[in-house]
């Protein structure tokens, strides 16, 4: 799952190239994961210790798989960066409470 964090950023020269991206959007866009991924760090372990580890592994990788699936999708139109913004924050909500 931390393979989607780390090649986006290598990605995006690139990928910024084909979609057309300013500066200021490819540096949002990389900081969405890990704006989600700080922010459920303390709240993924507390809600692992009320409901199980297992429970919320298995959530994270759910949600880390349908925005991986749709990520792309999301990228192809310009006017949908917003919501491939939107798909990474959500990534690294789910991201946070994964982390061994």
């Amino acid at each position: 799952c931390q393979a989607n964090r780390v090649l986006l950023g290598a990605l995006l020269p690139f990928l910024s190239n084909e979609v057309r991206m300013s500066s200021a959007q490819k540096g949002s866009v990389l900081a969405a994961f890990s704006t989600g991924y700080m922010l459920t760090q303390v709240i993924g372990g507390t809600a692992s210790d009320r409901f199980g580890g297992k429970r919320i592994t298995q959530f994270a990788i759910t949600v880390m798989s349908l925005g991986s699936l749709l990520a792309p999708a999301l990228l192809v139109s310009q006017s949908q960066l917003h919501w491939f913004w939107l798909c990474y924050f959500i990534m690294g909500l789910a991201e946070g409470p994964s982390y061994p």
